[in-house]
């Protein structure tokens, strides 16, 4: 140890003898500076302008101007002037065969050299450092925990640039060169997770390589293991591809020994990462004061009422205008909706189901005008993605399958558990994919047997759920592509006629009077005020033209609906 820390000190001076290492220190601290003053300026704007800092702390280092946002994008400019000399300044100036005949082994030198990168590494930890203790003296409740995660994924990752810069500085005498192919593979590791995502194993082996992304959970304040892994995994295989390429300088061996060799130890590094990525073995912390980055107490416990195996599937319509998001090189990210819940029950399961049938998509009635076919249009629309018309269910192959009618044959997931499924939508609006709420909302309707009912009053005129009129609630109860209509909220919605019936049945959540247009008659009072009485929830809604036939109901509650309609005066307009 002493030999390996001797190296370090070293190394150490060496690298603050260079006046390449200060200029990259000067250079990352005015960067740093400028990225939290524009952040703090932009708040600062605000705050003059009156409006509440809410989220102040993620403003400053997680927002799309925050110093963690801006620096973890431009730190792999730094360490390849920084690790290009470490092993090839050996190389160039002859001091490897020094090291070489010495009894100092591969492993000392190693480590020696990588721990003062690593070093090295903590004056840009203690950099940022000086603008978290300014901002606990300027900010008001900061989130102090979930910047300290952040800055436990920066140093994992420049350890990660620092283990990747020693290995290609190790291939060669020229320190340019080193610093171009440590470019080159921070290049490709940040690019790599795009690489064959349409195919299923190749996309497992891309995806996990990619160390683009890799810090996004720990600036929000998320630790998982896999992340912690990754890095971890990062740093011992570019080590060890640095110690075989030392073992190999002093060996003779042949070129099948030495990729076998080098082949072996991605293998060992790409199973690993396998093993550590899969859901059972993961573990997590969120270290948010309100826990953000977790379900909600009342979604975990919509989990554990579902006790039994979990399949979410996607059936995709190859004709819908979100194909581009669900098609299999997009799947990783697609993924993403429901990794909160996969960390609470990690046997769920993702399936895809590909297929075409026509749909209500008017864009292609103008892309296709004279081709009505949805065959053809099906043919044309799976060329232009490079992908093959044969692996589409036909119409009559999904309606055998499964009943999407419902749906209109949109895009839409279905969610199956214990024998029971229940279906949730991509929605019309900026955020597209459903949310916790709808989720959540969804997978309650299969823990209880009886799925609450919201009943809307007809028969006298009222505002109905089936018309997507002005006047109707078409859109508030039953649109599947409105984010926010009783039906994506986990209720059933029905419509009963007050005269045919005798009382409201008990499973009857709630019953809605809309803006009636004729009165009720004794018979449809005596129903309403009898459920009314033992406790049946009601919402009304009415005008100046149903005033008269709704005070009748309100004077149960001592309410009633006045003349006139309510304004706000105004001089100007």
């Amino acid at each position: 140890m002493k030999t390996t820390l001797k190296i370090t000190g070293n190394e150490l001076r060496m690298l603050f003898c260079s006046p390449i290492a200060w200029i990259v220190l000067v250079i990352f601290f005015f960067h740093c500076g400028s990225s939290f003053c524009e952040a703090l300026g932009m708040d600062l704007k605000w705050k003059a302008q009156g409006y509440d800092l809410e989220r102040i702390t993620t403003d400053l280092f997680v927002g799309y101007r925050g110093l963690y946002k801006v620096m973890l994008d431009k730190i792999f400019i730094y360490f390849p002037l920084l690790t290009m000399a470490i092993m090839s300044r050996e190389y160039s100036e002859g001091s490897i065969s020094l090291l070489y005949s010495s009894p100092i082994s591969n492993r000392k030198i190693v480590w020696g050299k990588y721990l003062a990168l690593v070093t090295f590494s903590l004056t840009f930890i203690a950099i940022f450092a000086l603008f978290i203790v300014y901002s606990l003296f300027v900010v008001p409740e900061m989130e102090i925990m979930m910047v300290l995660a952040g800055l436990l994924g920066f140093f994992m990752m420049c350890c990660a640039y620092s283990a990747i810069g020693l290995f290609m500085s190790s291939l060669t005498r020229y320190q340019v060169v080193a610093a171009i192919g440590t470019f080159a593979v921070l290049a490709l590791l940040n690019n790599i997770g795009s690489f064959g995502q349409q195919y299923p194993l190749l996309r497992e082996i891309t995806y996990w390589f990619s160390i683009n992304g890799r810090t996004q959970y720990f600036v929000y304040g998320m630790i998982r293991s896999e992340d912690v892994l990754y890095f971890l995994i990062i740093i011992a295989m570019f080590l060890s591809l640095t110690l075989t390429k030392l073992h190999f300088d002093r060996t003779r061996k042949r070129a099948v020994v030495k990729v076998a060799r080098y082949v072996a130890i991605v293998v060992v590094a790409v199973v690993l990462g396998y093993v550590s990525s899969r859901p059972k073995v993961q573990a997590y912390c969120d270290l948010t004061s309100n826990k953000s980055n977790t379900l909600t107490p009342a979604s975990q416990e919509i989990l554990r009422k579902l006790d039994g195996p979990m399949t979410i599937t996607t059936y995709v319509n190859l004709l819908d205008k979100d194909i581009y998001t669900y098609l299999p090189k997009n799947f990783k990210n697609d993924t993403r909706v429901f990794a909160n819940y996969i960390r609470f029950k990690p046997e769920i399961k993702l399936k895809y189901v590909y297929y075409y049938h026509d749909c209500n998509n008017p864009e292609l009635d103008i892309r296709f005008p004279k081709m009505k076919d949805p065959y053809e249009r099906a043919k044309i629309i799976a060329k232009g993605l490079r992908m093959n018309i044969e692996d589409f269910l036909s119409p009559e192959e999904i309606e055998e399958m499964v009943d999407l009618s419902g749906e209109e044959f949109f895009t839409s997931r279905e969610i199956s558990c214990n024998g029971r499924s229940v279906f949730v939508r991509m929605f019309n609006d900026m955020q597209r994919y459903p949310g916790e709420a709808e989720i959540s909302a969804a997978m309650s309707r299969l823990c209880d047997e009886k799925r609450p009912i919201v009943a809307f009053a007809s028969g006298n005129g009222e505002r109905s759920i089936f018309k997507a009129g002005d006047r109707d609630f078409y859109v508030f109860g039953r649109n599947i592509k409105m984010r926010h209509a009783l039906t994506n909220q986990g209720f059933d919605t029905q419509e009963i006629n007050l005269e045919s019936i005798d009382r409201i049945p008990d499973d009857f959540l709630a019953l809605v009077i809309g803006d009636p247009l004729e009165a009720y008659d004794e018979h449809q009072l005596a129903v309403i005020r009898e459920f009314i009485a033992r406790g049946g929830n009601i919402m009304v809604a009415g005008s100046g033209k149903s005033r008269e036939y709704l005070n009748p109901i309100l004077e149960e509650f001592g309410l009633f609906l006045r003349e006139g309609i309510i304004v706000s005066p105004q001089e100007e307009l």
